[in-house]
């Protein structure tokens, strides 16, 4: 898997590569497989139950992957089951590559095939991948959803191979020929500042991920301010969570954190000389704060800029929504990357996340008449 070190990558992203299994599946069948609907199960919960039959639709016996099945349907209580490869750092990266940017990804996946999935999805798409494997599974994450009552989709997540992600010297080498580096905050979180410090970005973007992600990784984009630039990426809950904030007070907190002031970040007992090392005032910080149907806000030291969200005849559902977020991430760096200013960059993102919303196939699966969305 190891590949000859080229120049002029203008992205690398480093993510949790997972395999995205979408199921049609009653409520009353999630419940009878202990877990309430609507509500996200992470680990190894479930597996010899709901879980571990939806996988056998899609996996051998021997927990290796099944091209001929993977590729498209395997039968799930008589109806389809999709999987596709994903995880919000490789969708953005291919979306970026596929729009002709340099773009390499690494992360780590099982021994069950998952390198061989995603290489099959990237090819034609000119992405780069430097995929280390591990032992175990790749990472799975299970959209469940019951047709008949529309509402917020169960997931259930296993990481897989991410809980082992390991910065190789190839994988330090691409990172510090990128000329922007893209990560997600659960990365962020597993390898540590001290192995990432170690190639030091200049420009950086991180993808918070999640509330709790956000929460626990406060020290690490401190120690991101060390990068000349520095973008976040999140919900207003995500942001609400980095700031131990309410969610109206978001904004304002925004504008104190991208002027300098870092003790938004500093609880008790932190130690002020790990953001010494370079003046807070250095780093040219963006937070972009995510808000779905009602657009997108960019906040940093040129201002607040406000961007709507494209109306549609026929908005999707919430619970087909998945990806769009990542999508408007890839649209906003490939602005970044070719020097667009800041509201062209958000038009970009917007654009790209609108496609994803009514796009059919990986990595948004759900045809255009399920979901309720105007077609391109």
């Amino acid at each position: 898997m190891q590949k000859e070190v080229t120049s002029g990558i203008q992205l690398a992203a480093l993510g949790n590569p997972l395999i995205d299994l979408y199921a049609p599946v009653s409520r009353e069948t999630v419940r009878a497989a202990g877990i309430k609907p609507g509500s996200a199960v992470h680990g190894e919960v479930g597996r010899d139950g709901l879980l571990s039959l939806l996988d056998r639709q899609l996996f051998g016996p021997d927990g290796r992957i099944e091209a001929d099945k993977a590729d498209a349907c395997g039968r799930f209580f008589g109806q389809k089951v999709h999987a596709y490869p994903a995880g919000g750092a490789f969708t953005a990266a291919r979306l970026l590559a596929e729009a002709g940017k340099t773009v390499v990804f690494c992360g780590a996946v099982g021994a069950d095939g998952g390198a061989d999935l995603f290489k099959t999805a990237s090819k034609g798409s000119g992405l780069r991948l430097h995929l280390t494997e591990t032992p175990g599974e790749t990472g799975r994450c299970r959209y469940l959803y019951d047709p008949e009552h529309p509402g917020p989709l169960t997931i259930a997540v296993t990481p897989g191979a991410a809980k082992a992600l390991i910065i190789d010297d190839i994988c330090s080498d691409l990172l510090k020929q990128a000329a922007w580096v893209y990560i997600e905050g659960f990365v962020f979180l597993g390898i540590g500042w001290d192995l990432f410090s170690d190639f030091q970005p200049a420009a950086l973007a991180v993808d918070l991920a999640s509330q709790f992600a956000a929460a626990v990784c406060r020290p690490l984009i401190l120690q991101s301010l060390q990068s000349d630039k520095l973008v976040l990426f999140g919900t207003t809950d995500e942001f609400a969570a980095l700031f131990a904030c309410r969610r109206e007070e978001v904004e304002q907190n925004c504008t104190a954190f991208v002027h300098g002031d870092v003790g938004l970040l500093m609880g008790e007992g932190s130690d002020a000389s790990v953001v010494n090392q370079r003046s807070a005032g250095a780093a040219e910080i963006t937070c972009i704060v995510k808000s779905g149907p009602s657009g997108v806000t960019s906040i940093s030291r040129r201002g607040v800029v406000r961007h709507q969200a494209p109306q549609m005849k026929h908005p999707p559902l919430e619970q087909f929504s998945i990806g769009a977020g990542d999508a408007f991430s890839a649209g906003y760096l490939a602005g970044k990357i070719e020097g667009s200013d800041e509201m062209g960059c958000l038009d970009a993102g917007t654009e790209s996340a609108a496609r994803a919303l009514t796009a059919e196939g990986p990595p948004f699966p759900f045809p255009n008449e399920a979901r309720g969305a105007e077609p391109s």
